[in-house]
């Protein structure tokens, strides 16, 4: 294995990251050569990636759809991945599906899971992070407003292609400056890619509208759709006795399950507790995201 050289992407003087050029230069050269040509399936594309968006359901598609997709594009030689990349792994030959959740109730429940992480600062005191107040979310959204502001949309627009790539060897990883940043982190909170980036509506509409299958958190995550969204995505590349349910290792079948993603109780309460107004100004921060969530146009049409 050749040595990868962190110093064609990394600038030690200004921190600055290219993250475009490392992917189109090496992961994208590296995996496909391993596939099938794009131009043998139906839709022209011969990867798939689940975009998951921090809090949107993503560990019930995972389970769900994404799995059960592994088996059967496996024999294909369609790339299948996920994660919270962003567009990183995104090319003119690859499926994207995505999940967006309602705005207010997805920025509290990353409220609820975020504050309990060690060695997070949320930039606000919150006395008890295991039973925060409303005035706890209310300060801490203030306090990292440019952070969480349309974070979801702006997870359409995001660079990370350190993870998963498999040529970079793990002693060159663990050396390298790029753990400092720790990009590992779901919420890209040491990010500073993410943290700058910066967005336009009709940029952010277009993007989304690229989104092969994009589904309502909300609404799409059930058994029935479940079923119905691994029949789309098929039909689509044009592969077909599909499969439902994909196998352990000693051959035993993994049963889809009936209930929807979980909702951790506390942020349920917590979003429940929010009065009007404070609605208001968790939907005014943001703005681009309500917009996209309402689109209806840009949904998956589960009938």
């Amino acid at each position: 294995m050749s040595k990868f050289d962190l110093s064609n992407f990394y600038d030690e003087t200004t921190g600055e990251v290219y993250y475009e050029d490392l992917v189109i230069q090496e992961f994208n050269k590296d995996i496909e050569s391993t596939l099938a040509p794009a131009s043998s399936f139906k839709n022209g594309k011969n990867k798939f990636y689940h975009l998951h968006i921090p809090k949107t359901g993503g560990n019930y598609i995972l389970e769900e759809v994404n799995r059960r997709l592994k088996y059967m594009f496996k024999e294909k030689n369609i790339w299948n991945s996920g994660g919270h990349t962003g567009w990183t792994y995104v090319t003119d030959t690859t499926f994207v599906f995505c999940a967006f959740r309602e705005p207010v109730s997805r920025l509290v429940s990353q409220f609820n899971m975020q504050i309990k992480w060690k060695g997070y600062d949320p930039k606000v005191n919150i006395e008890d992070v295991y039973n925060p107040t409303i005035a706890d979310l209310l300060n801490w959204v203030e306090a990292n407003r440019e952070y969480l502001q349309n974070f979801q949309t702006k997870s359409l627009f995001y660079y990370r292609p350190i993870l998963h790539l498999p040529h970079i060897p793990e002693d060159e990883y663990k050396e390298s400056r790029f753990l400092s940043l720790k990009l590992n982190d779901q919420f890209h909170h040491r990010d500073p890619n993410f943290l700058s980036i910066i967005i336009d509506k009709e940029e952010a509409i277009k993007k989304a509208k690229r989104i092969d299958l994009l589904v309502n958190t909300n609404t799409h995550l059930n058994l029935e759709n479940s079923k119905k969204m691994i029949e789309y995505i098929c039909n689509d590349f044009g592969v077909s006795n599909y499969d439902f349910a994909p196998y352990h290792s000693k051959n035993e079948p993994i049963e889809m399950q009936e209930n929807p993603h979980n909702i951790a109780p506390k942020s349920k309460t917590l979003f429940e507790s929010l009065s009007v107004s404070e609605i208001k100004f968790l939907e005014e921060v943001n703005f681009i995201d309500m917009e996209i969530y309402h689109t209806e146009n840009l949904y998956w049409k589960s009938k």
